[in-house]
């Protein structure tokens, strides 16, 4: 399996779900890790099982909508490295379920705040320290690239994530660094069983008539994804969107 041994790699969103299942897996790979989240009692538990696989992280609690506090994040895990050869911006926050006529002003700003602007944040202090052979993977969604009826504020912000990812990937190309871009669908993380609408239902039955291979995601297969876009596996690859979803929208 690729290796990340010598790469130095920075992690949002890691106190649980997709970012703690992907902190754990570079690690088992090899990778040295800057873990970060706005949540600091899971990620110190985040930290420790990084830890028992045989690493030990950077450690940083983080509002990635805050530019300061990304902007010192990034400049200190180059001072304690020596460099960043990777990153995963992962953290991201949903909207309420609401249809657009009724978006409140409020949640469209805080969604905006950090799935957006904030991975704007993470995007521009990375690649102003990142040399070539550098990747960086944006955690998008299905609601990305589809629209889902009262989720018109979160399929905005993640949408908004894929045009930033492509445009960077255009510039950043010039000086050997990729940009890519994975869009889940359903994954059986904490952040999905917390959503309740009368509209949306997550159990397995009604997931079983959505998607053809009839089970959520794990949390592990986006990680082991995204292992493969930072290690040089993925060299020649760039600007691209990665649809893991079970055949969700075929």
């Amino acid at each position: 399996m690729t290796s990340l041994a010598g790469k130095v790699i920075a992690l949002t969103g890691c106190s649980s779900g997709i970012g703690l299942a992907t902190a754990k897996h570079l690690a088992a790979h090899g990778a040295t890790l800057s873990i970060s989240d706005i949540r600091e009692g899971p990620l110190t538990e985040t930290a420790e099982a990084v830890r028992k696989i045989g690493r030990e992280p950077m450690v940083t609690v983080l509002d990635i909508a805050k530019e300061t506090e990304v902007n010192s994040w990034i400049q200190e895990t180059v001072k304690i490295f020596g460099r960043l050869d990777g990153a995963a911006n992962i953290a991201a926050i949903h909207s309420e379920f609401t249809l657009v006529i009724d978006i409140p002003t409020d949640d469209w700003n805080k969604v905006i705040a950090v799935n957006l602007t904030g991975t704007m944040n993470l995007l521009r202090a990375q690649l102003q320290v990142m040399k070539s052979g550098a990747s960086v993977v944006n955690i998008s969604s299905v609601g990305g690239v589809h629209g889902v009826p009262k989720a018109g504020t979160y399929c905005a912000s993640k949408w908004g994530l894929i045009g930033l990812s492509k445009s960077a990937a255009i510039e950043a190309g010039h000086d050997g660094i990729r940009v890519n871009v994975i869009a889940p669908g359903l994954i059986d993380t904490p952040q999905l069983a917390s959503i309740s609408d009368d509209d949306f239902s997550n159990n397995d039955a009604a997931v079983n008539k959505m998607i053809p291979l009839q089970r959520k995601g794990k949390p592990e297969e986006v990680a082991s994804l995204i292992r493969f876009l930072l290690s040089d596996d993925s060299s020649y690859v760039t600007g691209s969107t990665y649809h893991i979803d079970g055949g969700l929208y075929l």
